[in-house]
């Protein structure tokens, strides 16, 4: 048997650094294609959403981001989620004066299944911030690059369908290259590859089941009307 012996003219091989921002696109492509199909966003999209259904849209995303930038803030020192750690990109604040806006009682009956999808959504985000925070960048890459990927595309359908002055602080931010900033994120993604105990196939597993528990509520509210 032969045996391949490096000389000085053999090429080095080379370290790859995973792509942790193309290999979730790559692993979440049908997820996010499940999630797009979903009958509340079709309708959404359509112009054919009621303003109830868009008011119990408001109160279960705060639920979520409430959940989610609790438990990013809590665990930011995390060598993961120091990496995409952006307060810019939150959403909370803006959806509480969405949601008083839209909303000015403040009231919502919402339905048995909308209440247990979100509370699943949000309690297994706070188990994550107990037990592996590092898992919390997959719940980050599915909200925050869809807010400033397809979210754009809601917010513009909503202020077409609803007119009168409703405000939509949750589609606008302090920065104006969103382009940009999808940039950087995903840099600050691929970042994470180099890490010496990176798990990629972790990562990216977690946020297929971000999505699952997305298109749970995304369910629950295609039943109101």
């Amino acid at each position: 048997m032969q045996t391949q012996i490096e000389t000085a003219s053999t090429p080095p091989r080379l370290h790859i650094v995973p792509s942790l921002s193309a290999e979730l696109r790559h692993s979440t492509a049908k997820a996010h294609q499940s999630a797009e199909g979903a009958s509340f966003i079709k309708t959404l999209l359509l112009g054919h959403c009621s303003e109830k259904a868009y008011i119990h849209y408001l109160w279960a995303l705060r639920k979520v981001y409430a959940a989610l930038e609790s438990a990013l803030t809590e665990n930011k020192n995390n060598e993961y989620v120091s990496r995409i750690y952006l307060p810019e990109l939150f959403r909370s604040d803006s959806l509480d004066i969405d949601f008083q806006n839209w909303n000015p009682s403040s009231e919502v009956e919402a339905t048995q299944l909308l209440n247990d999808a979100v509370q699943a959504y949000t309690g297994h985000i706070q188990n994550l911030s107990e037990t592996k925070p590092g898992l919390l960048v997959a719940h980050a890459y599915v909200r925050y690059l869809g807010d400033l990927a397809g979210g754009q595309t809601v917010g513009k359908q909503v202020a077409r369908q609803f007119t009168g002055g409703k405000s939509l602080e949750f589609y606008q931010y302090d920065f104006d290259d969103i382009d940009a900033m999808k940039t950087l994120y995903r840099a600050r993604l691929d970042e994470l590859g180099s890490l010496p105990d990176a798990s990629i196939p972790e990562i990216c597993a977690e946020a297929q089941n971000a999505f699952r528990l997305n298109e749970n509520v995304f369910s629950a509210l295609s039943e109101i009307t």
